[in-house]
C-alpha cells in the first residue's frame, strides 16, 4: 500500500500499465507491460498517513524489534541505497544511541515504553512521496 503526496483528494483504487523500453548491448531493443496495483489515500487531518493503511507490529518490553519499510523495492534504483527519512508520529526524531537505521530498517536494540506510537518511513520517487508507517504496540 502507497501513500502517495498529501495532496491527493480521495482514495482511490486503481491498476496502472506503462509500456518502457530497455536496449541490450546487442542493440535490440525489448518491450515490456507491467501491470501494478496500487492503493492511494489522503492522509488523515494533520497527520503523515493515514489511519486505516497503518501496519500493526508488536514488540515486547527490554527485547529487541526491527521495523521495516516495506515494499520499497520498486521505488529504489537498483544498485543504489534508498534514502529512507524516519519519522515517529509525522516528527522528525533525534533518535537515541540505541535506535539505529540501517537502510530500510529502523531497529531498537531494547524498546521502551516511550517507544509505542506510529513509525513512518518516507522515500522520494519521481515527483512523488511514498510512505509506509508502523503502529508499534509494546507488551
Amino acid at each position: 500500500m502507497a501513500v502517495l503526496s498529501p495532496s491527493i483528494k480521495r482514495l482511490t483504487e486503481s491498476h496502472h500499465s506503462w509500456e518502457g523500453q530497455a536496449t541490450e548491448e546487442k542493440n535490440s531493443t525489448y518491450c515490456m507491460k507491467v501491470s501494478m496495483s496500487l492503493n492511494v489515500a489522503e492522509n488523515d487531518t494533520d497527520l503523515c498517513y493515514n489511519s486505516n493503511m497503518r501496519r500493526p507490529e508488536k514488540a515486547e518490553l527490554s527485547k529487541s524489534k526491527d521495523i521495516l519499510c516495506p515494499d520499497i523495492d520498486d521505488y529504489v534504483e537498483p544498485g543504489k541505497d534508498p534514502e529512507i527519512t524516519w519519522y515517529k508520529e509525522c516528527r522528525p526524531k533525534k533518535w537515541r544511541a540505541s535506535v539505529i537505521q540501517k537502510r530500510d530498517i529502523l531497529s531498537f536494540q531494547e524498546v521502551k515504553e516511550g517507544d509505542i506510537g506510529n513509525y513512518t518511513c518516507e522515500i522520494q520517487f519521481g515527483g512523488f512521496v511514498v510512505r509506509r508507517t508502523t503502529e508499534l504496540t509494546v507488551t
